[in-house]
């Protein structure tokens, strides 16, 4: 029979296992500081936009990314857009998790070999304290995880130039909305059909434009 201690030294495992995959996998995604850089340059060069097209591709890839989310969000200052809210753990950096991994192992291990020595309260309270640590970590590396396959599906584009929504894929549908985007407004592409991109608004209206009004990602390879 697995003893209680050997349960907790396998939950650990567990968890250790989980959120390295998914740091390992963050890590492995994140952007060339040749992407970060030309976003950068965009920006100086007052084509805010474009610049917050390429924050918008840097952030796609890592959502972590602090230096990119504060140029996103100084682009939709100078834009006057308020844009997409941020997902619940796309501010949590790869390295927070993984500090917090390793917070979680070291107490369920010092908490498993205090058991099997002497069964006392500080065991019980270690134990308890790393599967809560542990629970929440892998939570949050999967939703993590969710979240960035979900804004890849769905993903996030600006427009480069005004246009007017319309409720079916071509020009001779009516208008929806009151009057046209401008430059630099957030859609999330939901469907293309042809030429035309099925959008959402943030404020959640769902409408047709071409295709042809959007900044193209400019590849973060």
């Amino acid at each position: 029979m697995i003893s209680g201690a050997a349960w907790f030294r396998l939950a650990s495992a567990i968890v250790m296992a989980v959120v390295l995959l998914a740091w390992w996998n963050d890590r492995r995604e994140r952007p060339s500081a040749d992407a970060v850089a030309a976003a950068a340059e965009l920006l100086m060069q007052g084509k805010t936009a474009e610049a917050s097209a390429a924050y918008h591709d840097l952030l796609a890839a890592d959502p972590g990314d602090r230096s990119a989310r504060s140029g996103r969000d100084f682009c939709r200052r100078q834009l006057g857009e308020s844009g997409f809210a941020d997902g619940m753990t796309q501010a949590v950096p790869g390295e927070a998790l993984l500090a917090a991994t390793c917070a979680a192992v070291v107490l369920l291990v010092f908490g498993g070999i205090r058991r099997t020595e002497r069964r006392d309260r500080i065991a019980a309270l270690l134990l308890v304290l790393g599967s809560i640590v542990g629970v929440a970590v892998s939570a949050t590396a999967i939703l993590s995880d969710w979240e960035r396959r979900q804004g890849r599906r769905d993903p996030i584009r600006v427009l480069g130039r005004a246009a007017v929504l319309r409720t079916g894929n071509n020009d001779d549908y009516p208008a929806a909305g009151e009057g046209p985007l401008k430059p630099g407004a957030e859609v999330r592409i939901r469907h293309v059909r042809g030429s035309w991109c099925r959008v959402v608004r943030p404020d959640g209206l769902v409408a047709w434009l071409p295709q042809s009004c959007l900044i193209e990602p400019a590849g973060l390879e």
